[in-house]
């Protein structure tokens, strides 16, 4: 029991949340800082930021606030630690409002609130009534004409030896830095799936504009643009300056597979590049596609989940060798499927012709990626976009993996979105697949002209 001439302060206490899961963040937080004040002034205070706050006026008038946001809880409370006041607490009811009706606080706010709690250890009172009484009786006269003010009272020892404590001890540090990774530990996985989230909308995105653009071709040329592929004449100009034949060769294979080369001017069925060359102009690249700027980079054939290294010129590794003229050729996160888009030495594709139905087949998907194989330097399973006919930019498997050092990139699907691959379909639609898919119905998906019957996860 407080004696009546002892200064104190009053707060209100608002009742518990926890049952209340869309709380849980805002009591979680407000509670850290509670315990961050108990560390910084030895004096715990359960809910410090209910508005309901009662003290003396001199008090009010010593403390010099500074606050004008959301800090003011944390300023009032520790500053009156620091006078070295009593703080009792009464309940109170409380109907806690929602985002819809004005709630402003989020989570990034709760960083500057603990930045300046911690900024107060170094504050100190000058003008602090005592807690023995003497708040009653003012040790100074005022003198005639002289304007009065807040007077100006002896601190007791208590309350020096409180407002002068600012040191740590290193468990109460330890403590400190434990609480802010449990924090750190609870806020890195909520923004990374935000992060995440916008990642795979902008694949998503990547993927539209590549079905826009397949259909803008298919309108223009009333075919579904090729994969390309070798032509005796079909060469490429080495930086040199010389003439190369460009080329895969598969060590595990012990073969050697030889790749057409983009050409401005073959157009339609002729192409011997890639599909991805050949939508180009369809995607506002007519430079890159009629200048051939090999090292240029086509922001929308990379996923943003995937962190590739810009390309460097082929050279070879233990899964084969390459041939690429020297140059640092851009590649893609994206592969057509090969039963659409076909090669060369296969029949063209019209959409007609595609009698399973347009929102039924695939048309281009994500890729698999092995970090570890396909490095800037590697075309394994990984060739560019300025070359026709190869499986880095068709596929025509029936399995999908996700990124990893042990992912099998031979002829698989795949994304660095867990748990799943993005799709854009001959309609234009796209579809995010769940990487447990049957094998059967993903094959189905790929086939145009198979008469299956399977309905998507």
């Amino acid at each position: 029991m407080q004696s009546d001439d002892e200064p104190v302060a009053v707060y209100g206490r608002r009742p518990s949340m926890w049952h209340r899961r869309d709380r849980w963040l805002l009591v979680s937080g407000v509670l850290a800082i509670d315990v961050l004040l108990w560390l910084l002034f030895r004096r715990w205070v359960r809910d410090h930021a209910c508005c309901y706050k009662l003290c003396r006026r001199a008090d009010l008038l010593n403390m010099d606030l500074r606050a004008d946001r959301f800090e003011g809880c944390v300023e009032i409370t520790g500053k009156l630690h620091r006078m070295g006041r009593t703080i009792m607490q009464v309940p109170i009811h409380y109907a806690p409002r929602t985002v819809a009706a004005g709630k402003k606080l989020r989570w990034s706010d709760g960083i500057g609130i603990a930045r300046f709690a911690w900024k107060l250890r170094s504050w100190r009172p000058s003008q602090v009534a005592s807690r023995d009484g003497e708040a009653k009786h003012a040790e100074r006269s005022i003198e005639p004409g002289q304007a009065a003010g807040p007077p100006h009272f002896r601190l007791s020892e208590s309350t020096r030896e409180s407002a002068e404590r600012s040191a740590f001890t290193l468990v109460e540090l330890l403590v400190v830095i434990a609480i802010i990774s449990i924090l750190m530990g609870l806020l890195l996985p909520a923004v990374q799936m935000v992060r995440e989230s916008a990642r795979r909308a902008q694949c998503l995105n990547n993927l539209k504009q590549m079905g826009l653009a397949v259909q803008n071709f298919e309108s223009a040329y009333r075919i579904v643009p090729r994969n390309g592929g070798r032509q005796p004449d079909s060469l490429l100009t080495a930086k040199d300056g010389s003439q190369v034949v460009p080329f895969t060769f598969d060590k595990l294979l012990q073969m050697k597979f030889e790749w057409g080369v983009a050409d401005p001017a073959r157009a339609g069925a002729k192409q011997t590049g890639s599909w991805a060359y050949s939508i180009l102009p369809q995607l506002e690249q007519d430079n890159a596609y009629r200048s051939l700027a090999f090292e240029t980079i086509i922001p929308v054939f990379l996923c943003p989940s995937r962190a590739r290294y810009d390309p460097e010129p082929p050279a070879e590794d233990r899964w084969g060798r390459y041939e690429g003229g020297g140059w640092a050729m851009s590649k893609t996160d994206y592969a057509a499927n090969e039963h659409v888009c076909t090669k060369l030495d296969r029949p063209v594709v019209r959409f007609r012709d595609i009698t399973d139905g347009l929102s039924n087949t695939m048309l281009v998907g994500e890729k698999s990626y092995n970090p570890g194989i396909q490095t800037p330097s590697s075309w394994y399973w990984d060739e560019p976009i300025w070359v026709g006919g190869s499986a880095g930019t068709a596929r025509s498997g029936s399995r999908l993996v996700n990124d990893g050092y042990k992912t099998d990139v031979r002829n698989t699907w795949g994304s660095g979105h867990t748990g799943i691959v993005n799709y854009t379909l001959c309609d234009g639609s796209q579809r995010s697949i769940p990487t447990t898919i049957d094998s059967q119905v993903l094959r189905y998906f790929t086939l145009p002209r198979d008469g299956g019957v399977f309905e998507l996860p």
